[in-house]
């Protein structure tokens, strides 16, 4: 029932201003729609980011995310771009738990580009697919997303996605969700290559009271042609200085990121 519901969330799914149209406006380089969420640029991303540093363990922690992005062009019955965002999540956690994680969807919808950026609004959902309780919340959530990006200044791309989700439904002797997410973006681009602080998520958690959750990172990408086509390579450190809750989680890390990038 739950994978029927997800496969239901995408079922319904299936202008740009002029000075955005420009082939020299800096958001239609390939650079910089590679880590803008708004982008009608289809990705096949795969990242994996390596924990040894485990807050209340010993163990390290391992995640691996498949999170394709499909954009949908503008039609009659839904005259502005859209982008899909699903994100599924293999985890091997502290203290020998690992498998598959909580499904993810977010759905944006591009009503306009303007020649300074862009603005999204769309959905965010969640599914409970974990393997294991420790993996996932247990809870169907929804709830809103916007997301933005700036090009007013030279070289840089600054913006970032919110989300503010709430369960619904799911298992009863789990706790209820009441999160408010932001991913930050700044990120500074030179041709093919790009620097910024990562793609990691800030949390709030407004049913416990206990805080945000910061990470930071540092991350060096660079887009790079092998045979016929085009990918985003990256790699990034992650340290965690500010953590709410009292569970296992990571403290500093790798990540890497692998991207297959169709443009048209």
């Amino acid at each position: 029932m739950r994978y029927l519901f997800g496969v239901c969330l995408l079922i319904p799914v299936f202008g740009w201003a002029a000075s955005a149209d420009d082939p020299d406006h800096p958001s239609q380089s390939l650079t910089a729609q590679a880590s803008d969420p708004t982008a009608p640029l289809v990705q096949m991303q795969m990242t994996y980011l390596y924990s040894d540093v485990v807050r209340n363990s010993g163990d390290d922690a391992r995640q691996l995310l498949l999170e394709p992005v499909i954009p949908i062009p503008p039609t009659r019955l839904i005259p502005m771009t859209q982008i899909l965002r699903p994100t599924v999540a293999f985890l091997d956690a502290p203290d020998g738990k690992s498998g598959l994680g909580d499904f993810d969807f977010q759905h944006v919808f591009v009503p306009k580009k303007y020649d300074w950026g862009t603005l999204g609004f769309g959905y965010s959902a969640t599914l409970p697919t974990a393997d294991h309780r420790d993996l996932g919340t247990g809870k169907y959530q929804l709830g809103p997303a916007a997301t933005m990006i700036y090009y007013g200044i030279n070289n840089w791309q600054i913006g970032g996605t919110v989300v503010q989700s709430w369960s619904f439904a799911g298992n009863g002797d789990r706790d209820d969700v009441s999160e408010f997410t932001f991913q930050p973006i700044a990120n500074y681009l030179v041709g093919p290559w790009y620097i910024g602080i990562g793609d990691f998520t800030w949390s709030y958690d407004f049913k416990d009271h206990e805080g945000w959750t910061i990470p930071l990172g540092f991350q060096v990408g660079r887009i790079t042609q092998i045979g016929r086509y085009k990918y985003n390579l990256s790699m990034e450190l992650l340290w965690v200085p500010k953590q709410d809750g009292s569970g296992a989680s990571p403290e500093r890390g790798i990540k890497f990121g692998f991207v297959w990038l169709l443009p048209e």
